[in-house]
């Protein structure tokens, strides 16, 4: 997985390349939830149509929930949209 992230005043925009997986996106999104700036960003923006293969699991998807759920507490105001051609 390849991402790369362009900060914007009020937000994210994240665009992911290659071949995607839970573990990778969970270990992303912790990265992204520990740094300074997230508690005052208002979008992120996550841009999958580059991606040429998911690899996601239910376990997976649960863990990602779980810790965009908590990451929610921290900043109440952030909306998280998802583009995708899959």
């Amino acid at each position: 997985m390849t991402v790369k992230y362009e900060w914007q005043e009020k937000g994210l925009y994240r665009k992911f390349t290659d071949t995607v997986n839970g573990d990778e996106i969970l270990g992303d999104n912790l990265k992204l939830q520990g740094d300074a700036r997230f508690d005052n960003i208002r979008y992120v923006i996550n841009d999958f149509t580059k991606v040429v293969d998911f690899n996601f699991t239910d376990l997976d998807v649960h863990k990602i929930s779980v810790t965009d759920k908590v990451a929610s507490i921290s900043n109440p105001k952030i909306k998280i949209a998802l583009i995708s051609t899959y």
